[in-house]
This record gives C-alpha cells, structure tokens and sequence, in this order.
C-alpha cells in the first residue's frame, strides 16, 4: 500500500502552526524500515519545500517492526549534507 504525501500540505501546514522546523515520520506497513525510492524522491522535494520558507526537515524516520531508519542518518545528502554512501543503518529497539 501507499499513501501519497504533498509537499505544499506539509509545508502549509508547517507555517500555519509557526513552525521552525520539522520532523517527518510515517511506518512501513510491510515492517521493513528501508526507503524506497518514493521515500527518498519525497524527502528531497520536502526538503528543498522547507528550504524555501526556511523551516528546517530535521530528519525523515521510517517505522517498521521494532526498528525505524533514520534518511538523515542513512541519506545525509537529502539534507544538504557532504556523506554520499547510501548503505543502509537500521536500528533495532530493545
């Protein structure tokens, strides 16, 4: 299943509240945490979205079963940041 997600409802959203800065999160259905390309090409359009009014995205954490990702850990380049690799970090609560 999807969802389909705006970046201009995000951003509205974000200014109607005052907002400074951001944190988008959402779950995995399927219980694994890894972004798809849809994750990845969504970040990247919110980002740039909150750029431009300059609200802050201070990660995009994907849920799945007992463990989540982290793309500012996993895609630091979505955020404007130097690291390219793009091998996934999951992290596992106990």
């Amino acid at each position: 299943t999807s969802s389909s997600v705006y970046p201009r409802e995000v951003i509205s959203v974000a200014i109607e509240r005052g907002s400074a800065a951001l944190i988008f999160a959402h779950n995995h259905p399927s219980g694994d945490p890894a972004p798809s390309q849809g994750d990845l090409d969504r970040t990247r359009q919110i980002h740039a979205a909150a750029e431009c009014v300059g609200i802050d995205l201070h990660d995009h954490v994907i849920v799945g079963n007992g463990s989540y990702c982290s793309l500012r850990t996993t895609h630091p380049h979505l955020f404007g940041e130097g690291r390219t690799d793009t091998h996934p970090h999951f992290f596992m609560d106990n």
